[in-house]
Order: structure tokens, then C-alpha cells, then sequence
């Protein structure tokens, strides 16, 4: 009987232990669980800040590339600009110079004038254009005056030298006579 009792007394320390041991597990389980849990939720949060730090460096990088285009294209406009107000004085004089045609050459003179309109269309194609002023209302924005004539006031009755500009870029203002309000 005392063998009886001792193996019940083992039996109950086996499940006893056994139920710690279960316990334990359980709690090494929970445990784990509760720990995986923080790592997933502490990679979530990396993540998501690694996905928004990539999102601003591409977003970075698309403002620099912009920035560069309009810069390269910024730049180009400059040198257009500062090549086409070299050309305009050397266009003016070829023009003063076909209003006095000699006589006699008009073989030279055909070919003085095929060379004005290719100059003429060349800044065309650079995105140079006449503003016309004649009968407007004067615009010191894009006119010097020379002098005031009789005519109608604050018109500009006669163009002295024409003005150009490329996109809103006023390249050279146009020199003009304005009416004086005074009549002929």
C-alpha cells in the first residue's frame, strides 16, 4: 500500500509537474507571441518610414530635375536673347540700307533683301516677334518714347525703331512718336 501511495504521489508530482510544465510553456508561448507582436509592429513603423523617406527622395529628385529643365531652358533663352540683340542693330542697318536702293543693281539689291527675310525668319524661328505699335496705346512696358507729334493723345503715330520681344521678354522696346492730343 505504501507502494500504492508512492505511486500516486509520483503520478500526482508527474502531473503537477506536467501542468507547470504546461503552464510554463503557455507562458513562454504568450510570451514569444507578445514579442513577435512588438517586433512586427516596430518593422511596420521602420517600414512605413523608410517608404515615406523614399517617397520624399523621389519627389526631391523629380522637383531637382524640373528645376534643372526649366534652368537649361532659362539658360538658352539668355543666349538667344543675347545673340538676337547683337543681330537686331546689324537687321536695322540692312533695312535703312534697302530703303536707299541705288539705281541700277537691282540684281544686288534682290539679293540684299532675300538675306533680310532669311535673317528675319531665322529669329522668327528663335521665338523673336515684331510688336506692333503703330496706333496702339502707348505702353512705356513696351515703348520709348522719342518725342510727341500732333496726333492723338497717348497713340503712338509713328514707329522710329521697331521693338522685339521673345515669350513675355521684351527683348528691345520700340522707339515711337506719341500723339500729343494737338491736332495737325
Amino acid at each position: 500500500m505504501a507502494e500504492k501511495d508512492n505511486n500516486q504521489s509520483q503520478n500526482s508530482n508527474t502531473q503537477i509537474s506536467d501542468d507547470t510544465q504546461i503552464k510554463d510553456d503557455q507562458q513562454k508561448e504568450t510570451e514569444e507571441t507578445k514579442n513577435l507582436e512588438e517586433l512586427e509592429e516596430t518593422l511596420e513603423d521602420k517600414l512605413a518610414k523608410m517608404t515615406e523617406m523614399a517617397k520624399r527622395s523621389i519627389a526631391d529628385m523629380q522637383n531637382m530635375k524640373r528645376r534643372m529643365d526649366e534652368e537649361r531652358i532659362k539658360t538658352i533663352l539668355r543666349a538667344n536673347i543675347n545673340l538676337i540683340e547683337k543681330l537686331l542693330p546689324v537687321l536695322d542697318n540692312l533695312h535703312r540700307a534697302l530703303e536707299h536702293k541705288p539705281e541700277g543693281n537691282e540684281e544686288w539689291c534682290n539679293g540684299i533683301e532675300m538675306s533680310v527675310r532669311q535673317i528675319e525668319e531665322a529669329l522668327k524661328n528663335s521665338g523673336l516677334e515684331k510688336m506692333e505699335s503703330l496706333n496702339q496705346d502707348f505702353n512705356p512696358d513696351f515703348h520709348e518714347a522719342i518725342s510727341e507729334g500732333p496726333g492723338e493723345k497717348n497713340k503712338v503715330i509713328q514707329v522710329l525703331e521697331e521693338g522685339y520681344k521673345i515669350q513675355d521678354f521684351v527683348i528691345r522696346h520700340t522707339k515711337v512718336i506719341v500723339g500729343n492730343g494737338k491736332k495737325t
